[in-house]
Order: C-alpha cells, then structure tokens, then sequence
C-alpha cells in the first residue's frame, strides 16, 4: 500500500484528520496489517496504517498479521520506538 501514492494519502489523511475525535488516547486494531493484494509488490504489506494510527495519537496500536510479514513488521517498529523513544513495543 505504501506505493499506492493516492490511496495510502487518503487513509493519512482521514485518519490524521481526525486524531482528535477518533484516534487521540485510543487504542486500535490492525487486523491483517502486513498483507493485502493491493500492497507494495517488493514488499508485500508493511503495516502503515497501524504507523499512522500511532502518529494520530492513539496510546495503543495492536497489529495483527498471520503472515511472515509480521517478523518484518516487528523490526520496523521496534526500530522505529528506538528513534522516537517509544517505551515499549
């Protein structure tokens, strides 16, 4: 989905449209977030919609992902609390 430039700009800007009322304090489920068949074709789902999920302020996202992709998944965000000082993963 990163690749689809129009799609994943729309779901950001939905969601960040709407942090306060929707996602500001909240927790939210990811339910398939790796894969999907309208996804990036070099890597196959990437689970940024649960990322802009947690930019939108939500306190809590829980990604769930059935797929191999959910190992790749998880080194991306733990990378990604290393550098924006998340305290836990």
């Amino acid at each position: 989905m990163i690749g689809d430039i129009s799609r994943t700009g729309t779901y950001r800007k939905a969601i960040l449209g709407n942090a306060a009322i929707a996602f500001n304090n909240k927790s939210v489920l990811d339910l398939g977030a790796g894969m999907s068949s309208s996804r990036v074709v070099l890597i196959p789902g990437s689970g940024i919609l649960s990322f802009i999920s947690a930019q939108a302020g939500a306190k809590q996202v829980l990604a769930l992902e059935a797929s191999s992709m959910a190992d790749k998944m998880a080194v991306v965000s733990l990378i990604h609390s290393f550098t924006q000082g998340y305290a836990d993963v």
